[in-house]
């Protein structure tokens, strides 16, 4: 145990003093109790000396034990209680020099134990400061890793502004921040007491504020006192009036400045060298965070980008949902311009208004159905066909006619954009409402994007419902014409048609009644499709529209049932009805219902099927049709349908290829097992003549076709117009009886004998007709599509019509996604990978050289003084150096080598299987073919120089982006010696 009897602060002479009190005080008892004790009462003397010796040391204890010891015998002999010969008798001499001794050790021992205690002290202050320093990296550590796990910005900084509030043991933290072209602080999160109101701080374009003092100043600020500091302005600290003092640190990436962390306190602070640096530490990795979440927005806003325009052409899968379509499409565009509400409104012909269409996003039905308003009102307001994408971010701009469906929807900001037909008129309109921030030029342009795209897809889906529609319009009057020759009695027939019409035409409520004998009464038939709702057993005539219908003879179609003052109300979801009359020549034997729950759901095409529905039914109720005509109709029909179906499979499969090429190859396949075989012949790109781009013939009937020919089947090109020499110019589908005069008519070089050599291989013969199908997308010309096998009828052509329709739409649509995919895969200015696509085919390769531990290299290329051309020529001469160096480049590359657009003027290039001795050969025959090679311009012909980094996979080199910025800092030596030559790092 250590024995400490003076302070560190007392003086020496204190220190003197207070031993030599000691000293005295035991000497004196020492004296006094000798005559009590005896001799032996000298031992107590070892106590003061061993007290004073370790906290004074060895010399200086012993100095004292000897003068305090010795005055105990000089005071003994003075006062003639001892004599010498005494003391010496006695041992007290002894004494003294044990005395000394101990003194001279407990002193010793005293001075080592000081010392070794000041080196643990010291030891224990170094571990100390390195756990701190250890837990504080640990804790930053913690703190990236967490705000990485987070995805979205917001998130990110929630997290960073408490954590290194807690971290520093800071009353607040702030996270601005900067906008470098307005000079603007932005306030972004806060921790602490002012963390509520710090976004609503309103900064000011050119103010001085601490972020702007230490984004200035690069480094790290300690703020003493900010209300009066030169590093901000006195305004800005009003709404803190609690912070005496702040540590400012910049975030700051590579050259851009990102922001700044106010760590602040509400009681002054001083900061050590460590805590700055631990500060800027936390920066730095802060700023790395920002980075990644800033790439990963920009690069996530691209892909949504892409996703969301590649999405709209997936809608083409629900053509009889429109629900779920005009869903999927207002989802689709709000969350790419991040709206809160979207909603697509089509011009309905039959009301002459635009009409909201379920579902919206963001909207609930009901809203939907309150939004509509007259086509003639929407074009007088806005002319969206002369003055395009209508954007406002103020309520104020909104056109008072439509002030009305502002308020009810609380529009703040809004845009809207026209949906025209292939003849340019107005089909829709495409809204998007209410975006935080407002909306810019980036989201009118993908929202004009997306209006295209849109009114394409359903314009395409409705030409599609439409003729599917007319299918299932022709397969129930079928089955309706088929039930009414095969059923025993006519509840069996109304059973059927009831059943078949609410499947597939009017799904809601669809029914039949029958007049009773004496006219009174409209009997609902047991089959009538009521939902869950009881159904009542009869309805007077004249009651009700059923009943007024049944009275008069007349069709009603109703728009809205609850404008109908003689509406029956049996079910509280109906809308909208259409009742038709059964009736024989003038007498009325029932009724045809259909009800929906929609406003409107009801054409006159729907009046005019039923109706025809409800002659047909009218006539086999009262007599069917003889059976023989009926049999050879149904026969017909039967075979018409069963053709549908079988057609409808093959298109269906087609359309899901991806390219035109897919598509043809599906065709081919499909109809080989159907045994049939085509032909398809597409324009060139001059469009005045045509070419064989599919056959389905087997490869080595085409080989012999070929020797026959004398030529490759590829080569088989023909002008268009001889197509009409014998179709008459009619895009009609036709049924070709004469195969060898058509075929001669079109192949005019090819003499009659060799065209029936190259028939009759693949089964054509005079017997076998050819189907002619030219495919017509929206009225224009796409091609002619060629079919034949055995069984052909000319009775097969309407069906065959729609099967050619849906081919030119599939490879209409294929060849449209195969464009969005190559633009989304090439820059468009020089013809050669994006940076986005290069990156990914070069992590591929990056990936492939670790696995196999290959050689791989980089070069990283740019044009030297390629701004003088922009300055002197201008920057379309520029764009045209641009692309025909990146034609040159690409000319003179492996076919195995990746080349992209790095960005600007510069251009990279990653190959496989190279080492850095045959990558600097190459980088040095692209120098010199780009050197050698005079780029024509608008403005002539002018030489270009490139500079070029050139850098190879090595084992520090954990990512492509370490092989690539190593390739691009040996471009810039190359460019820092002058230009025009390659360096290697």
């Amino acid at each position: 145990m250590d024995i400490m009897l003076f302070n560190k602060s007392q003086s020496p002479k204190v220190r003197w003093l207070i031993a030599m009190c000691i000293w005295g005080i035991f000497v004196a008892v020492s004296l006094l109790l000798r005559k009590a004790i005896g001799p032996s009462v000298e031992m107590l003397l070892l106590i003061p000396a061993i007290l004073v010796s370790w906290s004074l040391g060895m010399w200086r204890g012993g100095l004292l034990a000897f003068v305090g010891h010795f005055a105990y015998l000089l005071i003994q002999v003075l006062q003639q209680v001892e004599d010498l010969a005494g003391i010496l008798q006695h041992g007290e001499l002894v004494g003294l020099i044990a005395t000394i001794l101990v003194a001279g050790i407990v002193g010793k021992f005293g001075l080592m134990s000081r010392s070794n205690r000041k080196e643990i002290l010291a030891r224990d202050q170094v571990i100390e400061q390195r756990r701190a320093q250890a837990s504080f990296l640990a804790l930053l550590n913690d703190i990236v890793r967490a705000s990485l796990e987070v995805n979205d910005m917001p998130g990110m900084l929630k997290i960073l502004v408490s954590r290194m509030g807690e971290l520093f043991v800071a009353d607040d933290c702030f996270i601005t921040f900067w906008d470098e072209v307005k000079k603007l602080s932005i306030p972004m999160a806060a921790y602490g007491p002012y963390s509520d109101m710090y976004q609503s701080v309103i900064a000011k374009p050119g103010e001085l504020t601490l972020t702007s003092s230490v984004l200035e100043a690069g480094h790290a600020l300690v703020i003493e006192n900010p209300r009066n500091s030169p590093f901000v302005d006195p305004e800005v600290m009003i709404p803190f009036p609690e912070i005496r003092c702040s540590l400012v640190l910049p975030l700051i990436s590579g050259e851009k400045k990102q922001g700044a962390i106010i760590l602040s306190f509400h009681s002054p602070r001083k900061f050590s060298d460590a805590e700055i640096a631990w500060g800027e530490l936390a920066a730095r990795q802060v700023s790395l965070a920002m980075t990644k979440i800033l790439l990963l927005e920009e690069a996530g806003k691209s892909v949504r980008e892409f996703t969301g325009l590649h999405e709209i052409s997936r809608v083409l899968h629900f053509p009889d949902d429109s629900r779920n379509m005009f869903g999927q499409l207002t989802e689709i565009m709000a969350q790419l311009v991040d709206a809160q509400i979207c909603m697509i409104c089509l011009y309905d012909p039959e009301t002459d208004e635009i009409n909201a269409q379920v579902s919206a996003y963001g909207m609930s039905d009901d809203q939907v159905g309150f939004y509509h308003y007259t086509n003639s009102v929407g074009e007088q307001i806005w002319n969206l066909t002369e003055k395009g994408i209508f954007c406002t971010n103020a309520i104020s701009d909104i056109p008072p006619e439509f002030m009305e469906f502002a308020r009810a929807l609380h529009i703040e900001s809004v845009m809207a954009a026209p949906m025209q037909r292939t003849d340019q008129g107005l089909f829709g309109m495409v809204f998007t409402i209410n975006k935080p921030g407002g909306f810019d030029q980036d989201d009118t342009r993908l929202l004009g994007i997306f209006a295209s795209q849109a009114s394409f897809v359903i314009q395409n889906i409705q030409l599609l419902a439409s003729e599917r529609r007319r299918n299932e319009e022709l397969s129930v009057l079928n089955a309706i014409a088929t039930a009414a020759t095969g059923a025993h009695n006519e509840d069996e027939l109304i059973e059927f048609v009831t059943h078949m019409i609410g499947e597939k035409l009017y799904p809601d409520n669809f029914g039949i009644m029958i007049l009773d004998e004496e006219g009174a009464l409209l009997q609902l038939h047991s089959s009538y499709r009521l939902g869950l709702m009881e159904k009542p057993a009869s309805i007077p005539s004249g009651v009700g529209i059923t009943g007024n219908v049944a009275l008069t003879g007349k069709t009603r179609r109703v728009a809205d049932v609850s404008q109908a003052a003689d509406y029956l109300n049996v079910d509280d979801r109906i809308r909208s009805e259409l009742c038709v009359p059964l009736k024989l020549g003038e007498r009325v034997i029932g009724v045809v219902n259909a009800e929906s729950g929609k406003l409107n759901a009801f054409t006159q095409r729907d009046e005019d099927l039923l109706s025809v529905i409800a002659g047909q039914l009218a006539t086999a109720i009262e007599r069917l049709r003889t059976i023989d005509a009926q049999y050879r109709q149904n026969n017909q029909l039967e075979r018409s349908n069963a053709m549908i179906k079988v057609l409808a499979q093959v298109g269906s499969r087609a359309s899901i290829a991806a390219d035109p090429e897919g598509v043809m190859n599906t065709l081919g396949n499909e109809l080989s097992l159907l045994g049939l075989m085509c032909v398809i012949a597409l324009p060139e790109p001059d469009n005045q003549n045509m070419s064989i781009a599919y056959t389905s013939i087997p490869k080595r009937v085409i080989k012999v076709i070929e020797r026959a020919a004398g030529r490759k089947i590829k080569e088989f090109v023909f002008p268009r117009e001889r197509l009409w020499l014998y179709s008459q110019e009619s895009m009609d589908p036709l049924l070709l009886s004469d195969p060898v005069n058509v075929v001669s008519s079109i192949l005019v070089d090819f003499p009659r004998q060799s065209i029936q050599k190259i028939l009759t291989p693949i089964g054509v013969t005079p017997n076998i007709p050819i189907c002619h199908l030219p495919l017509i997308v929206d009225g224009e010309f796409k091609g002619v599509f060629w079919l034949w096998g055995e069984d052909l009828r000319e009775s097969d052509l309407p069906t065959m019509s729609i099967f050619g329709s849906q081919v030119a739409i599939a490879l209409q649509n294929a060849h449209l996604l195969a464009k969005v995919q190559k633009m989304a895969l090439i820059d468009d200015l020089t013809g050669i990978f994006n940076r986005r696509h290069f990156f990914e085919l070069a992590e591929h390769e990056f990936s492939r050289a670790r696995r196999y531990d290959l050689p791989l290299s980089a070069i990283i290329l740019d044009i030297d003084h390629f701004k003088k051309f922009n300055d002197r020529y201008g920057h379309i001469v520029g764009d045209q150096v641009l692309h025909n160096v990146a034609q040159v480049l690409n000319r003179s590359l492996r076919d195995n080598d990746i080349l992209g657009r790095y960005g600007g003027e510069e251009f990279s290039v990653l190959m496989p299987v190279t080492d850095m001795e045959s990558a600097h050969s190459v980088a040095l025959r692209l120098k010199n073919c780009v050197a050698e090679t005079s780029v024509e311009t608008d403005a002539g012909p002018v030489g270009v120089k490139i500079s070029i980094g050139v850098s190879q996979l090595a084992e520090d080199m954990p990512t492509l982006l370490n092989l690539i910025n190593r390739a691009d800092q040996a471009m810039y030596i190359a460019k820092s010696t002058g230009g025009n030559i390659v360096a290697t790092k």
